[in-house]
């Protein structure tokens, strides 16, 4: 056991920034050589994706599976430890096959992708990724070490425990030098959480792999060629492309020759963030990676102010990031949610207790410098003289029951007046921009119609005029345009605080992408704070096309799903969804994973099915509570955690292919769970009780080796 770092929420999200940085600075030219980067780029010293015309927060295999895969602590109740198992429980709960956070080349060609065909026929790990199943060449490259930074950042200061969970979480995969590269990198970063001297880290981290071996040369190798000319990378780089090129390894991506790109930028970067980076990005190979890599590990070393010391990096990224993966609404996420979940993961193995920052509000600014995702937001309503910026908000405002060192979105705006608003907010879904790359966009919204939108905002205590402040929602159109919807106008008058509360209103089927604030009215020139802002509770809203368009690309996104084919029909039909399963059950889900206390609804029409069932308290593929109807003639209410599937209630009934059954499932925070199947000739109850730890969780429905159709799902909270 070691002391936590006093800054170890600050680091780790430094170390998040530094790997979120790094991926959208090598991503658009990944897999070029040094000489097509530095003779179509140039030294790559920041952000060149405009250059590329694409855009520069996208879904990225390197970010998602960093912070997917320790989601090993956090469905297993957060224990000391974790087992491959653990880990590939969550391969296969939360990753979609050909959709979500790998990529997906192929047996024999993606290591990732050949250990996941592994899993699904039954094979456990480390056989799963080893060299004797799977080859050499295959089993070494590079992805273990790509996945590395989260595991190091839950063992600050603790090289011998961050080895050992990229060691467990790599041999899901991997084997070989790969294990040993992600390994090594992830005792240097755990190391960096308390040592500054990048000799130091790279000797004590040495200690924890074996002393033989190809990688343990290849690092004494850089090493003696960067003294040798601690000043000229392209000499380093040039010794590495000689020895350890691509053309000595078998494979796409081998990590040898990566692993050396990093730990040349590594000692060749001067301890400066952007030069480490530029050295890692301009070397080429596989440069998201790299970058990413050694981003994570000069943002846990240097903190934010290495990070800020340079151009700012910073804004154009505005902590903004996508997991996209089975799990329901946990797919738009940014840096600053993601630093507080991953450093209560190690509190929670030192028996510390975890953080809530603001009480828990999602939005809470705490971090230096983050901003969640807000930007400004435009449109012919809107104002151009907006800024906003992370600021103690004690100092500026003096407001009465604020804390000097608590930190708040300060938002300054000019101009506002009748019909001219300021407008902040940060993305909830998708953005239209974000469908683009090799990595599908899939996931559910973060916020649905009926449920609550509370927040807390302060006006500046020199404000010339009230501030008059509202909450709003951008609804997504079909054109992917946002269409903003509006609270009640809270008037808070100079140096005063008011607390907003609203419940988002009926959408008719349309997704809400974006939550943020309006100053509106004659509020003039001034500024107002956002203390924090946080939705919460279950949704009333029925889950139907929208009337502009079912087919628009942001609605299928919306779905999760593993169905060989899921087909929409329009908002007026009394079926608009169609499930097609060619083997097996697979499903559809949505919604959010922490919602409880609900009453979910459909109605199905099965043609010709081995069954069908409607879902509630979904949390991945394999996590929920499945209300089925058999063509045995069986309801069955079915509770699923990972490989154990419990009938806990079952009764007869008559199965009749092409007639409507109607189906409810109650999920209540008790772990009670109630289901009725209104059926040909009958009204069948059925009811268990599962752990209250599993009664959360997302709407879903599936279907087994057939197809049936589906009317619109209804949601709505229990009443007492």
């Amino acid at each position: 056991m070691t002391n936590l770092p006093t800054d170890y929420d600050a680091r780790v999200y430094a170390g998040i920034l530094g790997k979120l940085i790094g991926v959208y600075l090598g991503r658009p030219f990944e897999g070029w050589g040094r000489r097509q980067i530095e003779e179509t780029i140039g030294e790559v010293n920041y952000y060149v994706h405009q250059r590329f015309g694409v855009p520069l927060v996208i879904t990225d295999d390197d970010i998602s599976g960093t912070f997917i895969f320790p989601r090993a602590f956090d469905d297993n109740n957060c224990p000391y430890d974790i087992t491959p198992k653990m880990v590939a429980d969550v391969w296969l709960n939360h990753l979609i096959e050909h959709k979500t956070v790998l990529w997906w080349g192929g047996l024999g060609v993606s290591t990732e992708h050949t250990a996941f065909r592994r899993l699904k026929d039954g094979i456990l790990p480390p056989d799963s990724g080893s060299i004797e199943r799977n080859t050499q060449v295959v089993a070494e490259q590079i992805g273990a070490q790509i996945f590395i930074d989260a595991w190091a950042m839950i063992a600050p200061g603790d090289p011998e425990r961050a080895a050992h969970f990229a060691g467990i979480a790599a041999s899901v995969s991997h084997d070989g030098d790969a294990v040993r590269a992600a390994q090594l990198l992830a005792a240097m970063e755990a190391i960096a959480f308390v040592e500054s001297d990048r000799d130091k880290i790279l000797d004590l981290a040495l200690l924890h792999i074996s002393k033989g071996g190809k990688l343990r040369r290849l690092v004494d190798d850089i090493r003696a060629w960067h003294s040798a000319d601690p000043s000229d990378w392209r000499q380093t780089f040039t010794h590495i492309e000689n020895k350890y090129g691509y053309d000595k390894f078998g494979g796409g991506c081998h990590v040898i020759p990566n692993h050396a790109i990093i730990q040349m930028a590594f000692l060749h970067g001067d301890d400066d963030f952007q030069r480490t980076l530029m050295i890692a990005a301009t070397a080429g190979w596989d440069t998201d990676c790299n970058v990413g890599n050694v981003g994570a590990l000069m943002g846990i070393k240097n903190g934010l102010d290495g990070i800020d010391r340079g151009p700012d990096f910073r804004t154009p990224v505005a902590d903004r990031m996508y997991l996209p993966s089975a799990k329901p609404g946990s797919q738009i996420t940014d840096a600053a949610v993601e630093a507080v979940r991953i450093a209560n993961i190690g509190r929670r193995i030192q028996g510390i207790r975890p953080v809530m920052p603001n009480g828990g509000m999602r939005y809470h600014f705490m971090l230096r410098g983050s901003l969640h995702g807000f930007r400004v937001r435009g449109g012919d309503d809107a104002t151009d003289g907006v800024t906003i910026d992370n600021v103690e908000i004690g100092e500026l405002a003096e407001n009465a029951g604020v804390a000097a060192d608590e930190r708040a979105l300060l938002i300054a705006y000019k101009n506002v007046s009748t019909g001219v608003v300021a407008r902040v907010a940060t993305d909830t879904f998708y953005p239209s921009e974000a469908y683009v790359g090799g990595y599908e966009a899939i996931g559910s919204p973060n916020v649905y119609s009926g449920q609550l939108l509370r927040a807390r905002v302060v006006s500046g205590r020199t404000n010339v005029r009230a501030a008059s402040v509202r909450l709003c929602v951008g609804v997504l159109e079909g054109d992917g345009a946002l269409a903003w919807l509006c609270s009640h106008v809270t008037v808070i008058a100079p140096g005063e605080a008011s607390t907003l509360q609203w419940t988002v209103p009926d959408t008719h089927g349309r997704m809400v992408g974006a939550i943020g604030i309006q100053v509106v009215g004659q509020s003039g020139s001034g500024t107002v704070y956002l203390d924090w802002l946080d939705h919460s509770g279950v949704p009333a809203v029925s889950l139907c096309p929208p009337a502009d368009g079912a087919a628009n690309k942001a609605w299928r996104a919306s779905w999760i799903t593993d169905l060989d084919r899921l087909e929409f029909s329009g908002h007026e039909s009394t079926y608009p969804y169609r499930l097609v399963s060619n083997n097996g059950p697979k499903q559809a889900i949505t919604g959010g994973h922490a919602w409880t206390g609900y009453r979910t609804t459909a109605h199905f029409e099965p043609h010709m099915a081995e069954n069908f069932a409607l879902l509630a308290g979904v949390r991945g593929l394999r996590r929920h509570v499945a209300l089925e109807v058999t063509s045995a003639g069986t309801v069955k209410l079915v509770f699923r955690k990972d490989d154990m599937v419990e009938v806990i209630a079952e009764e007869a009934v008559k199965w009749v292919p092409d007639t409507v059954y109607a189906l409810s499932v109650d999920l209540n925070a008790s772990g009670t769970v109630i289901g009725v199947v209104d059926a040909p000739g009958a009204l069948i109850r059925v009811e268990g009780l599962i752990p209250m730890d599993d009664a959360s969780g997302g709407v879903g429905m599936s279907v087994d080796s057939g197809v049936t159709r589906v009317s619109s799902m209804r949601v709505e909270p229990l009443t007492n």
